[in-house]
């Protein structure tokens, strides 16, 4: 519940306060990353895909673009999530500024490239990515742990 709730709000954020920037963090696809690189199993999954519709409903004119675009997201982070760069804040990063940039892609192909430049796509992407590392920071992942069975040690001499 927590996590629609926050959704929503960066929703708003992203399509009320930086709606008019040229170059800004893409706040929803930054916590679609971070539910990407921090979670658990399956949660991530519906995680990523609920803040599509969430957006949908927010930005005016969208048509379910942001649903869309999500299943899209799915599709390539599903054979693709196991090779992300080991250290989490690399991973943060690069989930974000890949998803902040197949988002402006999808959004080139069927709406054509009204004002996007090539520096300002690239500064929202990496923007984004420091978007879902500040995530990563205020909010670490459950710690996973691993229990390891103990076999007794086998005598030398036997």
């Amino acid at each position: 519940m927590l996590w629609i709730l926050v959704a929503v709000v960066l929703c708003v954020v992203q399509h009320t306060c930086l709606a008019g920037w040229t170059i800004a963090p893409d706040l929803p696809l930054a916590l679609a990353a971070y539910a990407v690189v921090a979670g658990l199993a399956q949660p991530w999954i519906l995680r990523l895909w609920l803040i599509g519709p969430i957006r949908d409903v927010l930005d005016p004119g969208s048509e379910w673009f942001h649903a869309g675009v999500h299943v899209l997201f799915l599709l390539a982070v599903l054979p693709t999530q196991r090779w992300l760069p080991g250290p989490r804040w690399l991973a943060l990063i690069v989930a974000g500024g890949s998803l902040a940039l197949l988002h402006q892609a999808l959004d080139i192909l069927i709406s054509g490239p009204g004002a996007w430049r090539w520096w300002s796509g690239s500064l929202n992407a990496l923007l984004t990515g420091g978007a879902a590392m500040a995530f990563g920071w205020l909010a670490p992942p459950p710690k996973r742990t691993v229990s390891v069975p103990e076999e007794p040690a086998e005598e030398a001499g036997e």
